[in-house]
């Protein structure tokens, strides 16, 4: 069953990789995560049953000017509703880089963006989707090419595919507000 843990947090490892090349390193011995955005960055503890049961711990989370972050993103973390015995690292990660976009340093009282509002989007306002399916496996040449060029009737979406064993589509998208 150990095997069944690593080879599914190597997985999602390799995902993440693919998504942000450059951006994550993962220790292995002390199960912590860093993910860097620019001159910020996230760091997640990983619970030795993961991601068979327990959730990712946010140690620090600071933005490019060093602003602790952790308790901001932890509270965004908890909203979100994460289940366990589900792969969660790329939502934590999607959840941190919206925060770093829509969190601004009021530290000086005159800074303009401090009087607009700040928080993340809600339903409604236009938000950025992002799907990953995992499948068995990828070959067929028609899906793939949907994922890279959808039909102009369709959301504007963009995406990504890795072929082969498993098979893995990334869609990205933004909704229009209702």
């Amino acid at each position: 069953m150990s095997n069944h843990k690593a080879s599914r947090l190597e997985i999602e490892l390799d995902l993440l990789e693919a998504m942000y090349p450059a951006q994550i390193h993962y220790d292995t011995p002390s199960r912590q995560l860093k993910f860097s955005y620019g001159a910020s960055a996230l760091h997640l503890r990983l619970p030795e049953s993961y991601p068979d049961t327990g959730l990712p711990d946010v140690i620090s989370a600071t933005n490019a000017s060093k602003t602790d972050l952790r308790v901001r993103t932890r509270d965004v973390v908890n909203e979100l509703g994460l289940v366990e015995g589900e792969e969660v690292l790329d939502v934590i990660i999607a959840a941190f880089q919206q925060i770093l976009e829509t969190k601004v340093d009021c530290a000086a009282p005159s800074h303009r963006e401090c009087e607009q509002n700040t928080e993340l989007p809600r339903a409604g306002q236009g938000q950025v989707r992002t799907v990953i399916i995992w499948l068995h496996h990828l070959l067929n040449t028609h899906k793939r090419k949907l994922a890279l060029s959808p039909p102009p009737s369709s959301p504007p979406v963009s995406g990504i595919t890795k072929p082969g064993y498993p098979g893995i589509l990334i869609y990205h998208s933004t909704l229009a507000p209702l």
